[in-house]
């Protein structure tokens, strides 16, 4: 959790506290992605051994996808279902609502989110008709700021995107925060230039530092009407740990055991038997 005092947005939400808040974000990186990786059939623990010189063989095992699917699956394979005794016309329009975004599908992508990283996102918005839609967004380019009290109540969201031109290349990144009543948008220019806003960082806290933002150009403003910041977070658990996060270490060590083994009967097929001043008897 990436939590911010209050006191820091007196006079907006700047980009200097954005820039802070996304170099925090960076610093879980490494981690989420070392899950996806798992989740993925890629397990770093044995795929990225350093084995010397010789020649090793690499078993990674689908464990970690076998759990976090089993898990969600026991949590949304059969739909979530809504009750609301006495409020039966709000709620026909809230079913009505949820079948327009298939929240069934979405529902089972936050579980799977959930199992792997420890949480999973979801970003409201409202379509060129007006209607609310949502969407998941991928952890490791979506996060939630909250207060630093004991309540830690949502203060923004932000979310990363990646442009590209007409012929596939790299166009720069956009960042978009989402506060109570704003929609605001920047590109982010030089995202290696974030660490400039983190030396500015302090604590828990999060105040951002004096440079930060000087990598981030604003590009558009427009208010929004959903009252709260239209991005969720839905936590695992109170830790936000993934369902399999507890059992890589025996991931690795299966994975390992296995490898080896392969290994010793590939030397023993590729051994030679020589002899030498002996004879053989017929």
């Amino acid at each position: 959790m990436i939590t911010l005092n209050r006191d820091c947005l007196r006079d907006g939400l700047t980009a200097d506290i954005v820039a802070a808040c996304l170099q925090r974000h960076r610093a879980l990186l490494p981690g989420l992605a070392r899950l996806r990786a798992y989740y993925e059939g890629r397990n770093p623990g044995i795929m990225e051994r350093d084995t010397g010189e010789r020649e090793a063989a690499r078993l990674p095992h689908p464990f970690a996808r076998y759990i976090a699917l089993t898990a969600s699956g026991y949590l949304t394979g059969r739909p979530i279902t809504y009750e609301a005794p006495g409020q039966e016309a709000a709620l026909d329009a809230l079913r009505a609502s949820f079948e327009r975004n298939a929240m069934d599908s979405i529902d089972a992508e936050l579980a799977v989110q959930a199992a792997v990283y420890g949480k999973g996102v979801e970003r409201v918005y409202a379509d060129r008709d007006g209607r609310p839609r949502s969407v998941t967004l991928s952890p490791e380019d979506a996060l939630v700021v909250y207060d630093d009290t004991v309540a830690h109540a949502p203060l923004f969201g932000l979310c990363l995107s990646r442009r590209t031109r007409p012929d596939g290349t790299p166009d720069g990144t956009m960042v978009e925060a989402l506060t109570d009543t704003e929609r605001i948008v920047w590109r982010l220019h030089d995202p290696g230039g974030l660490s400039a806003g983190a030396a500015g960082a302090t604590g828990a806290t999060g105040a951002a530092g004096a440079t930060g933002g000087a990598c981030l150009t604003p590009v558009s403003r427009a208010a929004h009407y959903f009252g709260q910041p239209p991005l969720i977070e839905y936590w695992n658990n109170c830790d936000e740990t993934g369902d399999f996060a507890a059992v890589l270490p025996l991931i690795d060590g299966y994975d390992l055991l296995q490898s080896e083994r392969l290994h010793d009967k590939e030397s023993f097929a590729d051994s030679l038997l020589v002899l030498t001043g002996c004879q053989l008897e017929q």
